[in-house]
């Protein structure tokens, strides 16, 4: 059986009046009921709605005002259907529905009992918002139906039921429905552009920080009302230890609001709403704020450590049911690099080379700081990852490899603070970049990795010493002297061949 949720009803004012007022019969014709969502996030579909008469109604000219009187008649099936619920609506509906009817429980009550028959709807022509009941007899009817969410999620959420009078000075009606299948947004605030959007990237260590946004549904016909924010994020991400009791900060339309719960499961939280939201005025706007920590167990773009929200609602003010909106996923993003420190020459891996690690080529500027993870050897790289307790040293080991871990994109700058034992200490910093482009929530980062040349160094004269000097002008003397010694010994043996 479909779900419905209650629509706007107009009851005339004038029907009790009209009892005590002479009837004079109208020739019979027909009229139509138009029912419209494009005022709310549904879309509906004709095989989701009805029309169920209740009264039949004529009318007679009304001489002293010019308009008109009603008589209402309630259908056969009136009767029968209070026949066994005089005690909840009495024995005349149409006294009931004069009072403060409940129209939430006397929709249920009315499709539940069978009795009276439902009049399908049609689609109108090349419309996903607009669905009519043409050729209806004048009469006074109830409209229920739902709608389907547009956010993708293929929730389905019954629409308030609506009351309507179809009469020779209104034929034709149109009811606005009245029902919303909530939507979520989720964004992360990236630093590099100073916006929010749906991807950033982060040091390990670094703060994440999260806004969800929504609106206040319209809950007409809802004596209750849930609303849960559901929000999940991956081992990458962590939550502070007081987050249940102070992590989250909800406003709506711009003004805290603290009718709310949060609880909080291994990587899970949900924030749940209070009874007082029912309260609070259609369409204003609910934000969400909180912030969690990008820590150790983060995976390296071109992966991304992923933050994921949705909602759930009530989807009918006849069950406790629950509807679901469509998932909103957010990327945070860290990387790492290699380093190879080797012989210029050779290409052979150096051991024992330290560098630190700048975001300027001020080497008076804070270095990053590190924690070693691994200490390397002679065929794996040591690892290092950003940790603001830990030491701005890295040191290579016997293979001459470092993997850099947990770093935000940006441009970088190695110094070389010591060189490896009889190699020249490098003179200038050793660039590296790292940058990514996000299309659709995937990153283009490739890995980088380079490689790191030094030198072995001259041996200087001895201070105090005779010098090189000598030794070249004995070599010079030596080489003369062979020279001279060759050009004698041509011409002598020229002149003996004479």
């Amino acid at each position: 059986m479909r779900k419905n949720k209650i629509l706007t009803f107009v009851l005339a004012v004038a029907m009790t009046l009209a009892l005590a007022l002479p009837v004079t019969a109208t020739a019979a014709t027909t009229g139509s009921i138009t029912v419209d969502s494009s005022n709310t996030s549904l879309g509906i579909d004709h095989t989701d709605f009805s029309a169920y008469k209740l009264f039949d109604v004529v009318t007679s000219p009304n001489a002293s005002t010019g308009g008109l009187n009603y008589a209402y008649t309630p259908v056969p099936a009136v009767a029968t259907f209070l026949s066994t619920r005089s005690a909840t609506y009495g024995t005349d509906l149409q006294v009931y529905l004069n009072g403060s009817p409940d129209m939430t429980q006397l929709t249920k009550d009315l499709q539940d009992s069978g009795l009276f028959t439902a009049i399908p709807a049609t689609q109108v022509s090349g419309s996903t918002t607009k669905v009519e009941f043409t050729g209806l007899a004048f009469g006074y009817y109830l409209v229920v139906g739902q709608g389907t969410a547009t956010d993708g999620s293929g929730q389905t959420v019954v629409a308030h039921s609506a009351l309507v009078t179809i009469d020779e000075a209104a034929p034709d009606a149109t009811i606005d429905l009245k029902g919303d299948a909530p939507t979520i947004d989720k964004t992360v605030y990236n630093h590099n552009s100073d916006t929010w959007i749906d991807w950033t990237d982060l040091n390990v260590g670094d703060k994440a920080d999260f806004k969800l946004t929504s609106a206040v549904p319209d809950m007409t016909g809802y004596k209750t009302y849930q609303y849960i924010v559901n929000d999940t994020m991956d081992a990458g991400l962590s939550m502070a230890s007081d987050f249940e009791a102070h992590g989250v900060t909800v406003t709506i339309g711009g003004v805290a609001f603290t009718d709310f719960t949060t609880k909080v499961t291994d990587q899970s939280f949900t924030v749940t709403f209070g009874s007082s939201f029912i309260n609070q005025t259609k369409g204003a706007q609910i934000v969400i704020t909180y912030s969690a920590t990008l820590n150790q167990n983060a995976v390296y773009a071109p992966a991304s450590n992923d933050n994921e929200a949705w909602l759930q609602y009530s989807d009918s003010p006849y069950t406790t049911g629950l509807g679901e909106s469509a998932h909103h996923i957010v990327h945070v993003y860290t990387f790492k690099f290699g380093i190879k420190k080797i012989d210029e020459l050779s290409g052979n891996p150096l051991a024992n080379a330290t560098f630190n690690l700048h975001t300027t080529t001020d080497t008076a500027s804070p270095a990053i700081k590190f924690k070693q993870l691994d200490a390397g050897s002679a065929s794996t790289p040591a690892v290092y990852i950003v940790d603001e307790t830990g030491s701005a040293d890295i040191t290579t080991p016997a293979s001459g490899m470092v993997t850099i871990e947990g770093v935000d994109a940006a441009t970088y700058y190695l110094f070389e603070t010591a060189a490896p034992a009889g190699y020249n200490k490098l003179d200038h910093p050793v660039t590296v970049v790292i940058k990514h482009k996000v299309t659709d929530g995937v990153s283009d980062f490739t890995p980088v990795n380079i490689d790191v040349e030094n030198s072995t160094g001259t041996i200087l004269p001895i201070t105090g010493g005779i010098g090189t000097t000598i030794f070249y002008a004995v070599a010079a003397i030596l080489t003369l002297g062979l020279i001279a010694f060759f050009v004698i010994r041509k011409r002598r043996n020229a002149l003996a061949v004479k």
